[in-house]
């Protein structure tokens, strides 16, 4: 069976705040990408959610994840020193892995 079972969505993956070691520009971010898992197709496999948040990264962020350098955001922007900040590599090495657990244990 493809997707997410009919009692879980794909918006259910980013409940709560964004895993730990994220900038307060990436928790936003985070926040934008579960209102977006809300109102955009959804993938179809664990496979799919990595090209998922790649593409809506880079909606967002304006720039691909594929740097390791921290990007300033300034509509991520919240409070405090990392407010905006947003990083690539806490994205595909933390994040994008999160949701895959998540995905696969909804299943």
């Amino acid at each position: 069976m493809a997707g997410i079972p009919p009692n879980k969505s794909f918006t259910s993956l980013f409940d709560g705040r964004a895993p730990y070691g994220c900038a307060r520009g990436d928790d936003a971010l985070w926040g934008r990408m579960r209102e977006l898992a809300a109102t955009e197709p959804e993938p179809l496999s664990v496979e799919g959610i990595r090209p998922w948040v790649g593409r809506y990264f880079e909606k967002i962020v304006g720039q691909p994840m594929i740097d390791d350098k921290t990007l300033l955001v300034p509509a991520l922007g919240t409070y405090g020193i990392s407010g905006g900040q947003v990083n690539p590599k806490y994205w595909r090495e933390i994040a994008i892995p999160e949701l895959e657990s998540r995905y696969l244990a909804a299943k």
